[in-house]
């Protein structure tokens, strides 16, 4: 895991993803960051069936219970 490389992911409002991010941080309870694993359908149909996620982690910079800033992170695949 040390060797993992996250690059910052822009999100916004018409992004297709940017639900199941909403939910996630709704459901955050005060944690520091969190990682979502999202189905990439493309990649899965091109190997038909095998099913690939791409990770993003959450991070949360909390200012008091209800404030907190929010950075997005794509894991970027080595290979």
């Amino acid at each position: 895991m040390a060797n993992e490389v996250w690059k910052r992911y822009s999100l916004t409002t018409e992004s297709a993803f940017f639900p199941i991010f909403q939910q996630v941080i709704r459901q955050s309870d005060g944690k520091d960051a969190i990682i979502v694993g999202v189905l990439n359908k493309e990649r899965t149909d091109k190997l038909k069936g095998l099913e690939c996620r791409d990770h993003y982690r959450i991070t949360f910079e909390w200012q008091d219970q209800d404030i907190c800033g929010i950075d997005i992170f794509k894991k970027v695949e080595v290979e």
